[in-house]
């Protein structure tokens, strides 16, 4: 896997990513997000549960492929309850109203997408290769029809679990997990160009 340098490394490239998409956030809305990453876990796809994402219930998942030097997928994954409040938040928008609902979804995706684009295009450009994002999905519905919809050409990927807590003015306490995940071939890539910038100590 990864020593607990690189995961350092990983964690700082994340939260610089991350950085990136909470300020574009702010310019879309004018509103402030705080968000950081302080723990990152790696481990087999196929070993992902319900228990280490911290879901429930019904979960909100916005999935982000992209391919080129590195090919995997970027996904955000929280549970619904959380992700309506973030969208309300930034929104303006009554989270419990039935007519919203499909309004929040709406732009809690677009939040998911600007954060994935951050934290995916961060990691590019400091590894400095290049990634073409393909077509956005979304998955709504339980963890369990979560899990059981994973494609088997992924139970052997290698994924990045990037434990995520939101700083927002309510009592709430919000978390997300994003995760990226890369095949073998990938993952070895993705570890040379760790090691490369730990030699000349710049994530810059």
């Amino acid at each position: 896997m990864l020593s607990e340098l690189q995961t350092d490394a990983v964690r700082e490239i994340v939260n610089i990513g991350v950085g990136r998409g909470t300020s574009m956030l702010a310019e879309m809305t004018n509103i402030g997000v705080a968000l950081t990453v302080p723990e990152i876990l790696i481990m087999p796809y196929n070993q992902l549960n319900y228990k280490i994402l911290e879901l429930e219930g019904n979960v909100h998942v916005v999935t982000l492929p992209f391919i080129g030097t590195y090919k995997g997928l970027g996904q955000l994954i929280m549970n619904h309850t959380h992700g309506q409040l973030i969208a309300g938040y930034l929104s303006g928008l009554e989270v419990d109203v039935a007519e919203n609902m499909e309004m929040l979804d709406g732009v809690l995706s677009e939040v998911s997408n600007v954060l994935l684009n951050g934290v995916i295009g961060s990691v590019s450009n400091i590894m400095g290769v290049e990634v073409k994002y393909q077509i956005l999905n979304t998955y709504k519905g339980s963890v369990e029809g979560l899990f059981s919809s994973i494609e088997p050409e992924k139970t052997n990927d290698l994924v990045m679990v990037c434990k995520a807590s939101f700083g927002l003015i309510i009592e709430q306490k919000i978390s997300a997990n994003i995760l990226l995940s890369f095949n073998e071939d990938t993952f070895g890539l993705l570890k040379e160009g760790i090691d490369r910038l730990l030699q000349l100590n710049n994530f810059d």
